[in-house]
């Protein structure tokens, strides 16, 4: 592994750890907030802390010629059905929650990254089969979002719809952006430079992570404090 990657992994590791510590110092400021929404961004950022340690300390796997990073993909597996189920939650803030729709977010979202994973350990036109597999699934988590989620929370208020709009757009670029990074890089069809990709692709995420979270709960915070 080269310098510039484990670099990226023990500057995730401390700024994930860090962000989860002052979350969980600052809970008493969010006390007011719907619950459901504190405890998955605190889990949110705890998981992908304790796993870029786990990576840090260079927990991979050899498949074939490369180092599969499997601890990342159970860090993607685990937390971004809870990004997905938080913006959910913004979007019915003042509705009731569908316990099927967001079983359906989740098992979609699974999908989508153990599609990754099998892209990632594949060779030949399986890989592009799962690369196609997992911008399907992306498609539709983004059509739940953007459809019938977006619908209801255009009618939550302007406060709560403004910072629905504002994740979603947030959450959109992101989500396009890094399978970009992922397929230009080294797990996909290995055409960037690799030392930038695979750092940017360990960067990308925590930080998205971190300012996802504290976006919403702030945000929320300055809502229900109005």
């Amino acid at each position: 592994m080269n310098q510039s990657v484990v670099f990226s992994n023990y500057f995730c590791a401390i700024f994930m750890l860090i962000s989860t510590v002052i979350l969980f110092i600052n809970r008493e400021k969010f006390k007011m907030l719907f619950k459901k929404l504190y405890n998955l961004g605190f889990l949110i950022l705890s998981i992908s802390a304790i796993l870029y340690i786990i990576i840090s300390i260079n927990f991979n796997y050899p498949v074939s010629d490369k180092l599969i990073y499997f601890n990342r993909y159970l860090d993607w597996i685990l937390t971004t059905p809870l990004l997905v189920i938080m913006l959910y939650f913004i979007g019915m803030y003042y509705e009731k929650t569908n316990e099927k729709t967001i079983l359906k977010i989740v098992i979609i979202d699974v999908i989508m990254i153990l599609s990754g994973l099998l892209s990632d350990i594949s060779i030949g036109p399986s890989k592009y089969l799962w690369i196609l597999v997992g911008s399907i699934s992306f498609l539709i988590i983004l059509y739940i979002l953007w459809g019938p989620v977006e619908k209801v929370a255009s009618i939550q208020g302007c406060d709560i719809y403004r910072v629905y709009k504002i994740l979603a757009i947030w959450f959109t670029v992101f989500w396009i952006g890094y399978p970009i990074i992922w397929v230009l890089g080294k797990s996909g069809l290995g055409i960037g430079n690799r030392k930038i990709f695979s750092c940017l692709s360990i960067v990308t995420p925590a930080m998205f992570k971190v300012g996802f979270v504290t976006y919403s709960l702030k945000k929320i915070k300055d809502i229900i404090n109005l």
